[in-house]
């Protein structure tokens, strides 16, 4: 089996997870016990239990559309191990003689309808990913100390805070106040608990910064419709987006989503941090599955940043 059909097969039991009602499990790559040989085990792309029901999803990543030959296979198939349900799903759909022979027996059929740009562009269910950055144009970092400790001080001393580092510290405690007042030069006290230079307690921090905000929205670049076979893309309500930042993989289904939010995929602008990762849908959606990759906490080189230090 190729990495693409494994891949298929697995995208295809995240879909069913998100479809599913409470007290439904599925599971990629099961075994099952053969009813006429128990110690030999029988795979299954995909399996859905609920209530000791079983039904088997079988999957083809194949180019071309299914011919009736598979569905007889999976005629049998159902009927061998005892199934109480068959779905198939290949990504270019079924000949008509299949979908014949599937109704008549009752394998469920599913294919896949991919959007064009133009599609994407017109279709009401593509969400909507931006991601707002704050970008410094000047960040002035005040630090006293005791003035009997200011001579312990390097020429260029180091901030942290609890051992980690200060700036980011800072920059995390001003961020929300920077996003809310763009464009407008603040001045803000700090709590300095903490925070240290050349490990010297800073007894009071005083920080004065100007920011703006930068929006940069995501295109959709796939959008592929999950559905019945000859099912218009309108009519179909699960679907698989990606996006060419941030969203890896967002799965839709009625009111139901499910996503991979990767980060690292992010280009941070020069002396900026990102703020806020924002999904907008059409209607109103629940979010049932949330996976991040990477660290959601991204900041470039803040290199408009000045420390001075007051002995007092």
């Amino acid at each position: 089996m190729t990495a693409e059909s494994v891949a298929f097969e697995q995208l295809i039991a995240r879909i069913q997870s998100v479809e599913i009602q409470a007290g439904v499990t599925v599971k990629h790559n099961a075994d099952l016990p053969d009813p006429d040989s128990p110690s030999n085990k029988r795979q299954i792309d995909v399996l859905i239990e609920h209530k000791g029901l079983k039904t088997s999803v079988e999957c083809r990543d194949r180019s071309g559309t299914q011919s009736v030959m598979w569905i007889e296979e999976l005629i049998g198939r159902k009927q061998s191990l005892g199934l109480d349900g068959m779905i198939a799903v290949a990504v270019n759909g079924f000949s008509k003689l299949a979908q014949v022979k599937a109704k008549r027996y009752g394998i469920q059929l599913y294919d896949f309808k991919d959007l064009t740009d133009v599609e994407i562009a017109t279709w009401g269910e593509i969400a909507t990913v931006e991601v707002t950055f704050i970008q410094f144009d000047m960040l002035l970092i005040t630090a006293f100390v005791e003035l009997s400790d200011e001579p312990k001080l390097n020429e260029y001393p180091t901030m942290t805070f609890n051992g980690g580092d200060g700036c980011a510290a800072i920059i995390d405690y001003i961020r929300d106040d920077a996003a809310a007042n763009p464009n407008v030069t603040r001045v803000l006290r700090v709590p300095a608990g903490g925070f240290q230079l050349d490990s010297v307690p800073v007894s009071e921090l005083v920080v004065g910064f100007s920011a703006k905000l930068s929006v940069e929205q995501a295109d959709c670049t796939s959008a592929r419709c999950y559905g019945a076979p000859g099912e218009s893309a309108a009519l179909r309500s699960t679907s698989v987006q990606k996006f060419e930042h941030t969203v890896e993989e967002m799965i839709i289904a009625g009111d139901q989503v499910a996503m991979s939010v990767n980060v690292e995929r992010l280009k941070v602008p020069d002396n900026s941090m990102l703020h806020t990762f924002a999904v907008r849908f059409s209607d109103i959606k629940t979010v049932t599955k949330y996976e991040l990759v990477g660290n959601g906490r991204m900041v470039s080189q803040i290199n408009r940043t000045r420390i001075d230090v007051v002995g007092w």
